[in-house]
């Protein structure tokens, strides 16, 4: 008798096949979910320490600063004159860029701010008396839900994570 050669998979070891390319990309999807969320954090919690941070130093250095906003970041800067220029050669006080796929909504007074508009850039004034702008920042990726940064006239700030909603400061 003539031994048949067969070539080809059985059809169990194609399902094994599909079921294991489904787990690996079900678990790279929810690992990618993850590292998004996180970035977003970690995002938020640097804009609203570094908030803090530059009223601290406002105060302990006795100048006035201010923070500029875009929708694609963000930097510090200093009056100098009848200017404001660019705090240089500051590592912590550097320009920043959000992440490309970060968005970005700015009240300043309980107004909406644009960023299209070019003359009034969005600032967020820090005063060496402790004193800021009155503002609220959203900062969210496309799918998820908002961390808010707000901050009032008297240099409180706070954090709120996706789903807190809190209007009132703690002293």
């Amino acid at each position: 008798m003539k031994t048949k050669n067969h070539r080809g998979f059985t059809l169990i070891e194609l399902i094994t096949v599909v079921f294991v390319i489904g787990v690996i990309l079900t678990f790279a999807s929810i690992s990618v979910g993850q590292h998004s969320d996180q970035t977003l954090e970690e995002e938020a919690k640097r804009l609203h320490y570094l908030i803090r941070l530059a009223s601290e130093e406002s105060v302990l250095r006795a100048t006035s600063l201010a923070m500029e906003f875009s929708k694609h970041g963000y930097q510090f800067v200093q009056f100098a004159g009848d200017q404001f220029v660019p705090l240089e050669g500051d590592k912590i006080f550097r320009k920043r860029e959000f992440p490309g796929d970060m968005e970005i909504q700015m009240e300043l007074f309980g107004q909406a701010v644009s960023f299209e508009d070019q003359e009034r850039v969005p600032r967020i004034y820090i005063l060496s008396s402790g004193e800021m702008t009155d503002f609220k920042i959203s900062l969210r990726l496309e799918d998820s839900q908002a961390y808010i940064i707000t901050g009032n006239v008297i240099g409180q700030t706070k954090l709120l994570a996706p789903g807190a909603q809190s209007d009132e400061f703690g002293v």
